[in-house]
């Protein structure tokens, strides 16, 4: 660990249930919307709005619009179907789930995703976040959580995962020793996965494992959408939304065939799954660009995910060639095309198709663009299908080139330039810097440590150092000290007040301790053994080296208790001090008490960061 921290301010961009818009101190810069299909329980399930959630509707994470840790309130229903055009939206009575109301949106965007930029030189600019479903499994590889980890315990498909290749495209499926696969950056429940990964959470519920039919045992993040205002815009005719709607494909995984929204809604236009509709507000959608011009076929593609940055010119100006929605060949300050990027669904008639840059059979996990002309792309001119932007192996998802069996389907995409959770400000999301070693995350609560002023450490669970006679906790208190003879939860310490040296009101917890019986509360300026710390009674020694000695309390009846003084003032601490704590107690040997026969037990560590 390293002896100082960096502070920050932090601020999360999210929505209330009013404005949707609310600033939260925690560390998401970026407000994002999602949608479920039908098949999950969140299917016809309140949101914050009071509302039920049916398969149409985007949705805001429940705590104020950001993503959060443990156990969280409902979505908030932020956009829904009627909002979008759709006519089948208000005959969608009252939703189960399982039961499709025809108005699935399978991709969704408000056209300002960040263009993917390059200048010809070095890496491109943009982040690359993206969604699956149950059945994708992903390519294994070191940083963890990944689609690859979380798909063996069925937490992956409510899940958001972030790019670790390198940019720009196309990027063809890597060599070996080239950095490719993702990590994962929002979580479904905000609770810890079957694998033990920890970080934010957006709502939905959580696992999900594979199973036949219109019915899920857990949730599936179907589109998504990012956007930087303070404010989630309303839909207006110069301010629309994109989104594409489900056809009738049949699914060989699922066994049953698409909910045919597109279809259904086909009140005046006939509209394709494999089309991207845009709203034009009082009236049904329009089609902005169809199946032909992305190189699909009506009846037989379906749009599975969009990502689009709109040039501001009316229409949609397709394409040709990759990053033309840089070029500004007139100079009228306009860009030559607008940047739409999108992926099909399993089944698709496009599938195994050779792509118009490679030549590359196409897959359900391949990020693709229209189709490339012009001698632009190497599988040389004149092909009709799309191109292969980001190939499903760089993302780290499966692909079965030969066959087009076994390959892993993303059902939603967003592009940006900013990470969605940075707290250190080092242009990488916190997930990625705790997954590579950049920063520890020794409480497991997905932020990175020196973003905290307060962090528990040395979990009498085992996980680190052993428990000195196999009094491991039970987990029940999270991150504490080895089990007493009263308490199989382990005593657990925690930090309350501030960090700061002026207002002097930090204050050590302790739950769990021997009842009456008295503790010592005292500090060190080091974390014993990296963190893990070493046998000492019943227990661990966490914390040592120019050890003060802070006050000794009793334990009430319910095993608990607190300081009482200027931690402070006893403690010497001055702004830019690290100070690690920790509370050993007494337990009596004799009936039901020290496990170990020694009389005496630690609690867990708590390093805190002191600032002015």
């Amino acid at each position: 660990m390293p002896s100082s921290r960096l502070h920050s301010t932090i601020f999360r961009l999210g929505l209330s249930l009013v404005a949707l818009v609310a600033l939260v101190s925690t560390g998401f810069s970026q407000g994002m919307v999602y949608s479920s299909d039908y098949k999950g329980p969140i299917h016809g399930s309140p949101s914050q709005n009071n509302v039920p959630i049916r398969e149409s509707d985007l949705l805001a994470p429940p705590l104020n619009g950001a993503p959060g840790i443990g156990q969280l309130p409902p979505p908030i229903l932020a956009i829904d179907g009627g909002a979008l055009g759709l006519p089948m939206f208000n005959q969608c009575g009252n939703p189960t789930p399982g039961a499709a109301c025809k108005i699935e949106v399978d991709a969704f965007s408000r056209g300002k995703d960040a263009p993917i930029t390059w200048d010809g030189s070095g890496p491109g600019l943009g982040h690359i976040f993206f969604s699956v479903d149950e059945y994708a499994q992903g390519i294994p590889h070191p940083l963890v959580p990944n689609v690859s980890s979380e798909a063996f315990v069925g937490d992956a498909s409510a899940d958001v995962f972030t790019y670790i290749g390198i940019l720009p495209g196309p990027v063809p499926p890597p060599q070996p020793g080239q950095p490719s696969g993702n990590v994962g950056v929002l979580d479904g429940n905000g609770q810890a996965s079957g694998n033990g990964f920890v970080y934010p959470g957006i709502g939905c519920k959580e696992p999900n494992d594979p199973q036949a039919g219109p019915l899920n045992s857990g949730d599936n993040v179907d589109a998504m959408d990012r956007f930087k205002e303070e404010e989630l815009p309303p839909i207006t005719d110069g301010d629309p939304a994109y989104f594409s709607l489900d056809g009738t494909i049949f699914d060989n995984e699922e066994q049953i065939f698409g909910s045919d929204s597109a279809g259904a809604n086909s009140t005046v236009t006939n509209y394709s799954a494999a089309d991207i509709l845009v709203t034009s507000v009082g009236n049904v959608p329009a089609v902005y660009a169809d199946a032909a011009t992305l190189g699909l076929s009506m009846g037989e593609d379906d749009i599975d995910a969009v990502a689009i940055w709109e040039n501001g010119q009316e229409g949609y100006q397709v394409a040709t060639y990759p990053y033309q929605w840089m070029d500004d060949t007139n100079d009228d300050g306009i860009a030559d095309a607008d940047m739409l990027i999108f992926s099909v669904r399993r089944g698709s008639n496009v599938i195994a198709k050779p792509d118009s840059i490679f030549g590359l059979a196409i897959q359900p996990g391949d990020l693709l663009i229209p189709p490339v002309s012009g001698g632009h792309g190497l599988a040389g001119p004149g092909s009709s299908h799309p191109g292969i932007f980001v190939s499903a192996e760089a993302l780290g998802l499966r692909a079965d080139r030969e066959t087009g069996h076994e390959a892993d389907d993303l059902d939603g995409v967003d592009f940006d330039e900013d990470p969605y959770f940075d707290c250190n400000a080092n242009g990488s999301d916190d997930s990625t810097d705790i997954s590579n070693g950049t920063s520890d995350d020794l409480n497991n609560n997905g932020v990175p440590d020196e973003c905290e002023e307060f962090v528990e450490f040395c979990n009498g669970d085992g996980s680190g150092t052993s428990s000195p006679c196999g009094n491991n906790n039970d987990g029940s208190l999270g991150i504490a000290g080895t089990q007493n003879g009263t308490s199989a939860s382990g005593v657990a310490l925690r930090a309350s007040g501030s960090a700061s040296v002026t207002a002097a009101d930090f204050q050590l917890d302790a739950e769990g301790l021997v009842v009456s019986q008295p503790g010592l509360f005292f500090q060190g300026n080091n974390m014993i053994n990296s963190s893990f710390g070493n046998h000492f009674g019943d227990g661990l020694r966490c914390a040592g080296g120019g050890v003060v000695r802070l006050q000794v309390r009793f334990a009430d009846s319910s095993g608990n208790s607190s300081t009482s003084i200027d931690l402070i003032a006893k403690g010497g601490i001055s702004a830019g001090d690290v100070r690690n704590f920790q509370i050993w107690y007494r337990d009596p040997t004799g009936s039901g008490g020290s496990p170990c026969g020694t009389g005496f037990n630690l609690s867990n560590g708590v390093e805190g960061s002191f600032s002015s």
